[in-house]
């Protein structure tokens, strides 16, 4: 014969749109009142928790970034921060800057972002948000500056608004090194018509527009306390998905400082032309890659 001994037992069901609960118990009658009401409680709780809609800014992205960055040179003083193009991570620098820069501790940052639209988790993300997760990890590995920071495209927008978030918060920044990265997508969009509605231009990118005019990393750009580069591809490429991206491309390539200037005062901005190099191509030429990592080599403290 089965024995049922249970102390409590507890039964629910859903009626009607309503969460139903029955407990029964063998313990007195004001312990089984008290556990009913703890129960109650706890159960309105999650409820309220999942209904609360919280910032964006709020949430803690990093639980599922697994292998957030690359370090190499791990004994080197000098750290240089590297960000990830849109369509790659820290692999996308092993055979280009890696090889020139081995006098410095690099730490090669995966792309957070690119893991988030595999699972079409990207929807509202913005560079704000994204930085806040990479500032984090950048003071475990340095707590204070000055800082370096370099990236490539999409990286070097991040850079961008990692520089910003840091220098915000009384870091000094040394040195933010960008490698074609393209600003002001909203301008762009509306030059170009039809660029956004086509989708080749990320909600995320398309969205960034700091204004920076009033803030500390304003003001430190101003009183000339950080090196702004832009390594800037004068050709475009052979690639492309579509007429309206090459149109996009185009138009990039014919501005002076990829609309960088829209955010920065273009007296602030040193310009590098990566001669005949379009915003892929540098990648493989080895006599161009040697005069980015010459001038890091040269500035670099």
């Amino acid at each position: 014969m089965a024995c049922v001994d249970d102390v409590i037992t507890v039964n629910g069901l859903c009626m009607k749109g309503q969460i139903r609960f029955n407990i029964t118990s063998r313990l007195n009658s004001d312990r089984t009142v008290q556990l009913a009401n703890s129960f109650k409680s706890k159960l309105e709780d999650i409820i309220r928790d999942c209904f609360s809609i919280k910032p964006l800014i709020e949430i803690d992205y990093s639980n599922d970034f697994e292998h957030p960055f690359v370090i190499l040179n791990a004994n080197a003083n000098n750290i240089l921060f590297v960000l990830p193009p849109g369509g790659g991570g820290a692999e996308s620098y092993f055979n280009n800057i890696v090889p020139h820069l081995s006098a410095y501790k690099l730490v090669l940052f995966n792309n957070y972002y690119a893991n988030l639209k595999v699972k079409n988790l990207e929807k509202g993300l913005s560079f704000e948000t994204l930085a806040c997760l990479y500032v984090k990890y950048i003071k475990l590995i340095q707590s204070n500056g000055p800082y370096n920071l370099l990236g490539w495209s999409f990286g070097g927008v991040l850079s961008f608004e990692i520089s910003r978030q840091l220098n915000n918060g009384g870091d000094e920044i040394a040195n933010l090194f960008m490698i074609d990265s393209c600003f002001n997508l909203e301008k762009a969009a509306a030059e170009i018509h039809g660029i956004r509605e086509m989708g080749i231009v990320d909600e995320i990118s398309y969205s960034y527009l700091p204004y920076i005019g009033n803030e500390a990393f304003g003001l430190n750009i101003v009183n000339m306390n950080v090196n702004i580069v832009l390594f800037k591809a004068n050709k475009l490429d052979n690639a492309y998905r579509s007429n309206a991206e090459l149109e996009l491309l185009k138009h990039y390539t014919d501005t002076a400082f990829n609309y960088l200037d829209t955010i920065v005062n273009h007296k602030y901005i040193r310009v590098i032309e990566m001669h005949d190099e379009s915003h892929s191509s540098w990648i493989s030429n080895k006599e161009q890659i040697a005069n980015i990592c010459n001038y890091l080599v040269r500035v670099l403290k």
